[in-house]
Parts: C-alpha cells; sequence; structure tokens
C-alpha cells in the first residue's frame, strides 16, 4: 500500500529554502537510511552535526505525523524531513520492515520485560521515556480504549478518562530536570493533537455535535487546570489553545445547540478567553468559540422560524472574534452537512472568493466557476486551488485559462507557475508553458524546471534560453541551490562559482568542487584547503572527516594540475602543524602515499 504524500503536500508543509534544501541533500545521497515499519517512514539523514539526524514520518488517517532530532525549530518541515520523503517518493534505497507492534505481538510478557530491560540498561536516557509511557498507560483497559477510539458504550466514563490522561501526559514531565523538559514539551502537546483533540475531530467530522463538545469540555478544562505547567518558552504549549478554539468553533456550529445552551456555552467561551488573554494574551480562539456559540443559534432563525427576539445574541458579546477564522469554520460545517447554497450565500457574502468558486466547481457549474473567478480572483493562491480543482473534474482548457489568468495576480506565483508548467506539458502548449518556466525562472529556479522547458520548447529553446538564465541570476539568495545546478548543467563554471559566493553551505560548496575539478583545480584547491583548515585549526573533532573529505578534494585537484609534489609538501605541513591532534593524526596520515 503506498502512504499518502506527494511532492505538492512536501512543499507546501516546507518553506522555499527548506524544500531546495531539501532537494539537494536527496540528490547528494545524503538520506543514509530508509526503512519503512507499516505506515511509519524512519530515515537517517546525514547534516551538519557528526550524527546523522533521524527523521520520523507516521501517516494517519487525521494528517501526518513529523519528527525530526535536528534543533530547526520553525513551523514548517526542515530540510531533512523534505529530503527523507523525497527519498521515498523518487528513491528505490526503501527497507521494508515488519511494523514494531506486529514483532512485539509475538512476544511474551518476560521476553517484553526482558528486552526493555536491556535497551535501558545500553541508553539510560530511554528510562526516562519508559517513566512516561508508563504514567500515560496508567489506566484501566476500558479508560484506555475511550481515548483511541470512539466510545460506544458508556458516554460518561469517557470525560473522566481523557481528564486523567491529559493530566498524565503534562505531569510526566515533572520528574525530569527543567532543562530536559524543556525539550519533550512539543512531544506531550503532539501526544494531545494526535490522540484527545483528533477523538474531537473525529465527532465532528461525524457530525456528532454532542459528543465533540463533551470531548472538548474535558480536554479544555484538564489542560487550562495543567498547562502552566509546560515550558512555554517556545509557545509551543500556548499554540495549543488555537487549535482548541478551532475545534471548539466547529463542534459549537455542528451541535444545533438550543437558544439556552448556545447561551451557556458562549458564557463558558468567553470566560476561558479572559481568562487565557489577561494572562497570557492567548485567547482568541475561544473568543471566535464564543461567537460561534452564539452563531449556532443565531443564523438558524429562517429554519427554524424563532423570532427576532430570539435570535438577538446575549448582551456582553466580547465582539473581539476574527471574522474570517469564524467564516470558514462554518462553511466547514456546511459543507460536511451537504448544505450547498447555505455555503455559497456565505462565501459570496463574506468576499470568500476561492471557497464560492471551487464549490461550483464541486456541484458540477463548471462555466460559472471559471467566470467568477476570472472576473473576481485576487491572489495567485487562489487561481492555482480553482485551476487544480477545474484540471479533477477535466476541464483541462478552463484550468489552463485560469492558471495564466493568476500569474497576473498578487502574491507568490512559484507554486501556480510549477502547476502551470506541468499542465502546459501535457496539452504540449509550448507559449504558455515557456511563459510558466520564465516566472519560474526568477521565482522558484532549479534544473527540472528549466530541463522541461528546454524539452518543451523543442527548436526554439535557443530563443528562450538567454532570458531564462538572466531572470534565474534575479533569484533570491534563498534560490542559490537551484540556481547553481542549472549553470553547472550548462557547464557555465565560472559563473558557478561566482553565484556559490562565500556561501556556509557545505553541500552546495561540495557540489560545485566536484562538478569543476577538471576544468577549475586551483578553484577547488582554494576552496577546499579553506574549509579543512577552518576545522581542523579550531579543533572541531567533531567534523575532522569532513575536513578530510576536503583534502582528498584538494589532493585531487593538485594532481589534476601536475602539482603533486606541492601536495606532499602540504600534506607533511598539516601533519607537523596538527601532530598534537590525536584523532586527526591518524586521518591525515590517510592521506599519505600508498595509505589508501
Amino acid at each position: 500500500m503506498e502512504l499518502g504524500i506527494s511532492e505538492a503536500q512536501i512543499r507546501e508543509h516546507a518553506s522555499d529554502q527548506s524544500f531546495k534544501r531539501g532537494q539537494e541533500y536527496f540528490r547528494s545521497k545524503a538520506v543514509l537510511s530508509l526503512v519503512r515499519r507499516g505506515s511509519a517512514l524512519e530515515a537517517e539523514v546525514e547534516g551538519s552535526e557528526p550524527r546523522p539526524y533521524r527523521v520520523r514520518v507516521a501517516f494517519a488517517a487525521n494528517g501526518l505525523s513529523v519528527s525530526c532530532t535536528c534543533p530547526y525549530d520553525w513551523d514548517d518541515w526542515c530540510k531533512h524531513i523534505v529530503a527523507a520523503l523525497l527519498a521515498y517518493l523518487h528513491g528505490d534505497a526503501l527497507e521494508e520492515r515488519e511494523p514494531l507492534d506486529s514483532r512485539l505481538a509475538s512476544l511474551t510478557p518476560e521476553q517484553m520485560k526482558e528486552a526493555l530491560v536491556r535497551l535501558s540498561a545500553r541508553q539510560p536516557d530511554f528510562n526516562e521515556a519508559i517513566d512516561r509511557e508508563l504514567d500515560v498507560l496508567g489506566l484501566d483497559s476500558s479508560q484506555a480504549s475511550s481515548l483511541v477510539q470512539r466510545a460506544v458504550g458508556d458516554q460518561a466514563s469517557q470525560p473522566a478518562a481523557i481528564r486523567k490522561s491529559v493530566r498524565q501526559r503534562i505531569r510526566s514531565l515533572s520528574r525530569m530536570r527543567s532543562s530536559e523538559a524543556y525539550w519533550h514539551v512539543g512531544e506531550v502537546v503532539q501526544e494531545l493533537r494526535d490522540n484527545e483533540l483528533a477523538l474531537a475531530w473525529d465527532y465532528v467530522e461525524d457530525d456528532d455535535g454532542p459528543r465533540a463538545l463533551s470531548v472538548l469540555e474535558a480536554l479544555t478544562e484538564a489542560y487550562i487546570e495543567e498547562w502552566e505547567a509546560l515550558d512555554d518558552s517556545d509557545a509551543e504549549a500556548s499554540a495549543f489553545f488555537e487549535d482548541l478554539g478551532e475545534a471548539w468553533c466547529e463542534a459549537l456550529l455542528t451541535a444545533r445547540l438550543s437558544i439556552d445552551d448556545g447561551k451557556a456555552w458562549a458564557k463558558r467561551m468567553r470566560r476561558w478567553a479572559d481568562e487565557l488573554d489577561s494572562d497570557w494574551g492567548v485567547g482568541d480562539g475561544f473568543y471566535n468559540a464564543e461567537a460561534a456559540a452564539v452563531q449556532s443559534w443565531t443564523h438558524r432563525s429562517h429554519d427554524e422560524r424563532l423570532g427576532p427576539d430570539q435570535v438577538q445574541p446575549p448582551d456582553g458579546l466580547s465582539g473581539r472574534a476574527e471574522p474570517t477564522q469564524l467564516t470558514h469554520a462554518r462553511l466547514n460545517v456546511f459543507a460536511r452537512q451537504g448544505r450547498y447554497e447555505d455555503y455559497l450565500r456565505l462565501a459570496l457574502e463574506s468576499g470568500e472568493v476561492e471557497a464560492y468558486s471551487t464549490m461550483l466547481v464541486q456541484l458540477g457549474r463548471l462555466e460559472q466557476a471559471e467566470a467568477f473567478g476570472l472576473q473576481k480572483l485576487e491572489q495567485a493562491s487562489g487561481a492555482l486551488r480553482l485551476a487544480g480543482a477545474l484540471e479533477q473534474k477535466g476541464a483541462t482548457e478552463a484550468a489552463l485559462r485560469i492558471a495564466e489568468y493568476g500569474l497576473g495576480l498578487e502574491g507568490p506565483l512559484a507554486d501556480l507557475a510549477a502547476w502551470l508548467l506541468d499542465l502546459a506539458v501535457k496539452l504540449d502548449e509550448v507559449q504558455t508553458g515557456i511563459r510558466a518556466a520564465l516566472v519560474l525562472a526568477r521565482e522558484r529556479p532549479d534544473l527540472e524546471t528549466y530541463l522541461a522547458a528546454q524539452a518543451l520548447a523543442g527548436l526554439a529553446w535557443e530563443g528562450f534560453r538567454p532570458e531564462f538564465l538572466a531572470r534565474m541570476k534575479q533569484a533570491g539568495d534563498f534560490e542559490r541551490h537551484g540556481v547553481v545546478e542549472v549553470l553547472l548543467h550548462e557547464e557555465l563554471f565560472d559563473e558557478a562559482i561566482e553565484a556559490v559566493g562565500d556561501t556556509g553551505d557545505y553541500h552546495l560548496l561540495a557540489r560545485v568542487a566536484d562538478a569543476v575539478l577538471e576544468s577549475r583545480p586551483q578553484w577547488v584547491i582554494e576552496m577546499s584547503r579553506k574549509q579543512a583548515e577552518s576545522i581542523m585549526d579550531e579543533a572541531r573533532a567533531s567534523a575532522y572527516g569532513a575536513a578530510v573529505r576536503w583534502l582528498k578534494r584538494a589532493r585531487a585537484a593538485y594532481r589534476i594540475a601536475d602539482r603533486e609534489e606541492e601536495w606532499h609538501r602540504y600534506l607533511a605541513d598539516l601533519m607537523v602543524r596538527h601532530a598534537r591532534k590525536h584523532k586527526l593524526r591518524p586521518m591525515l596520515e590517510g592521506l599519505r602515499p600508498g595509505a589508501n
């Protein structure tokens, strides 16, 4: 069974820079191992540290869970995750292994215990992980079941089990030193997302608002009671309130509340919002939920024939809801409930052009969707979404027109241009494809785009090539990898050396050095010596292996330049200068003639 991931999804979750770097890591074979265990991928990816970084990607019905041991701490995916997923999509070194739970199922309790004890003895840090899991698993079987699947029987026991689980997850960090617990906060919050919050979303998706509210109430109450024990230096703990607020909005709008219940929930949301906002400034999600609770009855007046006095919002409504987020929540609910005319009406009234046009496509009103998009779209991202929806419905010509129109709109153009180039290649639309490629040359240049445009243009390519190369040089520093790859492909070696400049990117420098070794040995000698000497002079022992790899490049360049005697003198000088570095000395000796 294939795992549900595409290159488009990888681009969506990674910054342009991370995606480019990940591509380079994949192409330079920095993915050292790639293992699939059931619905999970595990990889080792070479990085800036001596030991490779470990990447794990778990595929589940409610999305992906990704992690990497590198220090990258932004919200998007790091280059190592990108490289691992690209290796899965395009590589051929995938190793299939039996899922761990299947292997463990055959063990007796005594064998399981023995395995854990041996592992703990070899890796003392593993003790804390075992303790944390035992705390979380310290539930009786009926409670544990209620946390991982929808309860089919006693609904009353579910909230208590959820509260207990939330407390145990958070308190599991209390035995650690604060400096150690800091590193596990994100894991705890992610566990809450993947388990308790995912359970609430399951009920929402099934249009079971009351059960969703019950789960969210228990989860929110327990989290508000306990969350201040978590180190929020990186705002990971407080960010969970945004996730809760989003779930509350859709659950409240799904629940079909009575007027009294809606008012009661609105007051509860307001109380939580004020408390969190006054102390921590993180109450926005619950202000949105307050408004959702009000809308749960005020926006049903026509269907239920409620009188005007009954649909007025209560006095003291905060008025601090974010209208756009609330609108998106209502649209999601309408779509799930099949209320398509209500969806279109709300999207049109709210100026949600993308939502309106793509829903028209889903309903089969393709000509209307195209006409509306050409008249109302303002952002390139909206054009991409509409064009993609039209293509999925088989309206490729309309999709092509929308995408071409989108190239003249506001916002980032790279994703739209890449999509349009792919479609133009399929349809053999040369002029459209070249236009898209020229946009990509400036926005997100890479060798793949260059070769696709070259193949599409055929004999006419020489007329477009100078403009592509000129636009490519206008790209920002984040696009340096793609620019260099194209220049190396075209054997414009001096321009590639100029483009790489003074970057500190080890992989990119190595890529250029290897490519120009035969033709520009002097530059390779200078760059290799500079890189190696900076490591050796600073006594960065963990990076001595990288230093030796640079020295091997220098040695090869000296040979190509017919300057081997100079290399021998240089190596002898290095061995004298670094004679006291006991780890480095034998590595340098390995570079002597006859050593390898």
